[in-house]
């Protein structure tokens, strides 16, 4: 069976370096175009309601398309943007950007819509010979043209994207998918194609029936299903989904090539290694469908996750370390018979091997593999951190590339951090620090050599496991030296103006959504500029001075005056995303002297406090509000700040419930989302005025707390979060219950903790706080090891170089500055790690 050939779509198919400027396309035509986000922009678009065209061309008939699209645009005055470059044009086109971005590859803006059908006609006409994907928040017309109806420049706000109705309010532009025509617009395109809202059905092929979408990616979806077998039986499948167009590359082949070739390899690997069984290849409506055994199973991360529970290597029972072994000596034999029969799999990682409920391993996607006795190119792709840099820049695949992989693997399976964390300089004592064990830490080094010439044979990598199985032995860690600690916090900071966290202006620049990779510019304490120059005054006031006069920082800072402060009455109310937080970053700035104390900076401070936020949690709450005020008063007037905090608390009061809640907490218990932050809160207020009423109120949403998570064993759900309020409590209490239940909870998790979540935000920068907080209350140096551990997992785990270095986020692929979620939060950790009598707990506290 041949894959298919698409060389009869166009004329003329064009093969082009792997980033090359689109500006070249523009060029020939003699016009004006200017940079705007992801795209060059050619004529000026509109502020304005009205229809707007999408055309997701592929990657190698772009520039044929444009040859006739830009003069057809330009001389009709019809501005439009295309990327500035084929790697924004790869991840539009493939939905790195999210769902609202996906195939909007040229956007065209049409000012006049006075006959928009007969412009939607002719664009049909001047793409139909040309590929393309979908667009999935938009009408699809006809050929590779969709449409959608929305403002041509939206408002972008943290959580979505806004335009101004007739009235002056902001009403949000939903990215409904599939597209959904708006309340009293009509369709004006009938003659091309009627208005219908499209169907997602339950049957596949007139056979195979949906019971469950396991995976919803924009390549297609991942589903389990059924489908009669005889007259009474029927049996479970799963079924892969191609979208058309997905995954193109530059000689045309898209996802239904790919699961084309997943279908013969199934069948050509099927008797040699653990693969799932074919039942199944068709096409329906344009896409690919490849239908296989369903295995009964969890991937072989989620595995080691239900192995390791967050604990470390050398903290885990051997038995357990020897399954895991176990394991990655199948894993590697697998890889061998590959090998052996001459394909190199190409796609080695955690999530593509399978772990059935009777512990049998099962080899999953494929779909990479290449054939060493062709010469076809290969597919793109692999899976980030465990691409060797041969696979990364499109080598001609051969088995050493898969040794690297198989060194990612194990690092990752011992250790239980991403590969891509470990991307600094003196590899061989980074790993060290978790695995404990010469011979494997070594054996990692080998595989993952840049030179593929050094690295070790499958029948090497099995022995060194093989004997590491047979004695799995281990050494104690390093003590931590607090003057490196110095010094790592002082390249942190200098990577904060590193080019990887900042855009071209110099703004720093923030993920809009976890998993995605597009960024923008944020403003607020959660994420965005604020959160930074908060850890910046920190930093300052801590003794380690920073240059003020950096030009990073005072675009930041002039971004944050011309584009915000100005108009900080008209924002909405927030500690962590709006400008209640603002204000409490203004205080910080205030008190190192990062910012003069003067009447413009107070007068930014009044108006950023003005409004009371209508929710009452920490996070974005009256109860955050609070927190603001406690943090800013020495620069406010004391009869505001009485006025507004006796507010603060009578609301609060009075919305406690009679158990002393005021959220449900039905689910985790986050503590700037839940009860925890809010009785924090008044531990505080009561600290301040003794009030006795206060006290009986404080304790009675404690007994609750203490009721509600007293069985909580799993860590880092938000027990931590729960932790510090009760660490707070004996702190103002004495009551040493209160230390009681603070240090049950804390002992919980394990006391060399592991995870790839290093944020302020339930991760480990944020439980170090946690535990610093314990120490310097309980007086236990068991917190403050703690502590070191994670310390150590900071300064063996950074990117970078010796002038400026940062860490990469849970599963993030690129560094990011913000304070809660990003860099800062950590920079924060080291620097009261550092400097526990100058640098109070963060945001919570001040003194």
């Amino acid at each position: 069976m041949q894959l298919k050939n698409h060389s009869a779509l166009v004329n003329t198919v064009i093969l082009f370096p792997e980033n090359i400027d689109y500006t070249i396309f523009l060029q020939p035509f003699n016009i004006n175009y200017k940079l705007s986000e992801y795209y060059l922009q050619v004529g000026e678009i509109v502020d304005m309601l009205g229809w707007m065209f999408y055309i997701p061309v592929s990657l190698p008939h772009l520039s044929p398309l444009l040859e006739k699209l830009v003069p057809y645009l330009s001389s009709r005055n019809i501005a439009f943007k295309i990327p500035f470059n084929r790697e924004m044009h790869y991840h539009l086109k493939e939905g790195s950007f999210g769902y609202e971005r996906l195939g909007k590859v040229i956007c065209i803006y049409p000012d006049n819509q006075s006959d928009i059908e007969s412009l939607a006609t002719e664009l049909i006409s001047l793409t139909e010979t040309y590929k393309g994907t979908i667009v999935p928040s938009s009408a699809y017309l006809n050929g590779i043209v969709h449409v959608r109806y929305g403002p041509f420049i939206p408002i972008v706000r943290p959580n979505g994207e806004y335009f101004y109705d007739d009235s002056g309010t902001p009403v949000e532009d939903k990215y409904t998918i599939p597209y959904r025509l708006p309340e009293k617009i009509h369709w004006p395109f009938k003659n091309i194609a009627n208005w219908q809202l499209p169907t997602s059905g339950k049957i596949l092929n007139n056979k195979y029936y949906l019971e469950k979408e396991i995976e919803v990616l924009p390549k297609g979806r991942v589903m389990r299903g059924k489908f009669k077998k005889g007259l009474l039986n029927s049996q479970q499948c799963l079924i892969k989904e191609g979208r058309s167009g997905m995954f193109s590359d530059n000689i045309g082949r898209d996802i239904g090539d790919r699961l084309l070739w997943q279908q013969q390899l199934l069948l050509l690997l099927g008797d040699k290694i653990p693969l799932p069984y074919l039942i199944d290849y068709f096409i329906e409506n344009g896409n690919t469908y490849l239908v296989m055994e369903y295995i009964n199973g969890i991937t072989f991360h989620q595995f080691l996750d239900e192995q390791f529970m967050f604990h470390n290597w050398v903290e885990l029972p051997e038995e357990k370390r020897r399954t895991v072994i176990s394991y990655l000596l199948e894993i590697t034999n697998l890889i061998g018979i590959m090998h052996q029969e001459g394909y190199v799999h190409r796609d080695i990682s955690t999530t593509n091997f399978m772990v059935d409920k009777k512990g049998k391993l099962h080899v999953l996607d494929i779909e990479l593999a290449y054939d060493v006795s062709k010469s076809d190119s290969p597919f793109d792709g692999g899976t980030p951190g465990y691409m060797s840099p041969e696979q990364k820049t499109h080598a001609i695949p051969d088995f050493r590339q898969d040794i690297y992989s198989l060194g990612a693997l194990i690092l990752t399976a011992i250790i239980r951090l991403e590969p891509q964390k470990f991307t600094g300089e003196n590899l061989y004592n980074n790993l060290f620090y978790f695995i404990g064990n010469k011979e494997l830490t070594d054996l990692i080094i080998r595989c993952l050599d840049y030179n593929p010439e050094r690295r070790p044979s499958i029948p090497e990598i099995t022995e060194v496991l093989s004997e590491y199985r047979k004695q799995p032995d281990i050494e104690f860690m390093p003590i931590i030296n607090k003057g490196v600690i110095k010094r790592l916090v002082e390249r942190a900071v200098s990577g904060l103006y590193a080019p990887e966290v900042v855009d071209q202006e110099g703004y720093w620049t923030s993920q809009i959504y976890s998993f995605r990779q597009d960024r923008n510019v944020f403003v607020g304490l959660y994420k965005g500029i604020g959160g930074i120059l908060y850890l910046l005054s920190r930093v300052e006031k801590a003794g380690m001075p920073i240059d003020t006069h950096n030009s990073i920082l005072q675009a930041n800072w002039t971004f944050l005056c011309e584009r915000y402060l100005d108009f900080a009455l008209e924002a909405p109310a927030g500690l962590f995303n709006d400008k209640t937080g603002i204000a409490v970053a203004l205080t910080a700035a205030l008190d190192a002297g990062l910012i003069e104390n003067n009447k413009e900076h107070i007068t930014y401070l009044k108006n950023l406090l003005h409004d009371l936020p209508e929710g009452i949690d920490v996070e974005n709450g009256i109860a955050g509000y609070g927190i603001a005020l406690l943090r800013c008063l020495r620069y406010l007037d004391l009869n505001f700040v009485n006025e507004r905090l006796s507010a603060v608390i009578l609301t609060v009061l009075e919305l406690q419930n009679r158990n002393g809640t005021w959220l449900s907490d039905k689910k985790l218990p986050v503590f700037e989302k839940g009860n925890a932050g809010i009785t924090w809160f008044l531990l505080e207020c009561y600290q301040l005025t003794q009030n006795l009423d206060l006290l009986k109120r404080v304790e009675k949403s404690l007994e609750w707390l203490e009721e509600k998570y007293k069985a909580t064993s799993i860590a880092l759900n938000g027990i931590a979060g729960v932790a510090l309020t009760f660490i707070k409590a004996f702190e103002v209490t004495e009551d040493v219950r209160f230390k009681n239940y603070a240090e049950k909870m804390l002992l919980s998790i394990p006391s060399r903790i592991t995870t790839n979540n290093y944020t302020f935000n339930n991760g480990l920068a944020g439980l170090g706080e946690i535990y610093l907080e314990a120490y310097r209350v309980f007086k236990n140096n068991n917190w403050r090891h703690r502590a070191d551990w994670i310390a150590g997992i900071f300064l063996h785990t950074n990117a970078g170089n010796e002038e400026k270095t940062y860490w990469i986020q849970n599963d993030a692929h690129a560094p990011y500055a913000d304070l809660i979620i990003g860099n800062s939060g950590i920079i924060h950790f080291l620097l009261r790690y550092l400097y526990p009598e100058k640098v109070p707990l963060m945001i919570l506290s001040d003194i």
